[in-house]
């Protein structure tokens, strides 16, 4: 009589968040670049129909309020922050009370204790560890770039949701409009050929990486139109 196959179990399934886990390294001190995404990419950080004249409004506000006072605390060291409807670009030096995950971790907690936890976060986050001798002045510009390259708004308003506590850190802050805008040719092809060599979110295969693939739509400010498109 022969005996009964062992029936085959299937592998566990491993979710695509823990790639995001490789190589991942806590180092006091050492710069990193973080992109936090929110859950189904749903703009609730700056809701449509959101006005730039009232940023205080949306809850990409309390968000940055987060960032500052741990900055200002010394838990981290925040370079250049631009919060966008569904994520968060910041690039920061690491403080020696907390790992890059517990950091992060505590942006989101307080973030929906002011907001209210309706508002959910994508699991986990992805994140670049700049090297030593690694330039951080692209990824500053990049982040601070981040609405125009969306065409969320024209390079002639000023995006009321970046902060950059020390602009003299960046040599790009020197090259700015009087009113903090950029320039307009900042956001054609060879800005976007400059970018490519950076390590984003949307150049490395991760979770992160696939779900804000999908660009923002474009949009054209009617005259003295101070509100947030609708996005696709």
């Amino acid at each position: 009589m022969k005996s009964a196959r062992p029936s085959k179990t299937p592998p566990p399934r491993i979710r695509k968040t823990r790639n995001l886990h490789l190589g991942r390294i806590s180092r006091p001190g050492t710069r990193y670049f973080v992109t936090l995404v929110t859950h189904n990419r749903t703009p609730w950080l700056i809701p449509v129909g959101a006005s730039l004249a009232k940023p205080a409004e949306s809850p990409a506000h309390p968000l940055l309020q987060v960032l500052h006072m741990g900055h200002d605390a010394g838990d981290w060291q925040i370079h250049l922050a631009t919060c966008m409807p569904d994520h968060l670009h910041v690039l920061l030096t690491l403080g020696s009370r907390l790992s890059i995950g517990q950091t992060v971790a505590r942006w989101k907690f307080q973030t929906r204790q002011a907001v209210g936890t309706s508002h959910k976060w994508q699991r986990d986050f992805w994140e670049h560890r700049l090297i030593p001798g690694e330039d951080h002045e692209d990824y500053g510009l990049y982040t601070f770039l981040n609405p125009y390259r969306a065409n969320l708004i024209p390079t002639t308003v000023p995006w009321p949701w970046t902060w950059i506590p020390d602009p003299l850190r960046f040599h790009f802050t020197t090259r700015l409009l009087s009113n903090g805008t950029p320039p307009f040719e900042w956001t054609g092809q060879q800005t976007q050929e400059r970018f490519r060599r950076l390590k984003t979110h949307s150049s490395t295969p991760s979770s992160v990486g696939a779900s804000l693939a999908k660009p923002a739509e474009s949009w054209t400010p009617q005259t003295d139109s101070v509100l947030i498109p609708r996005f696709s």
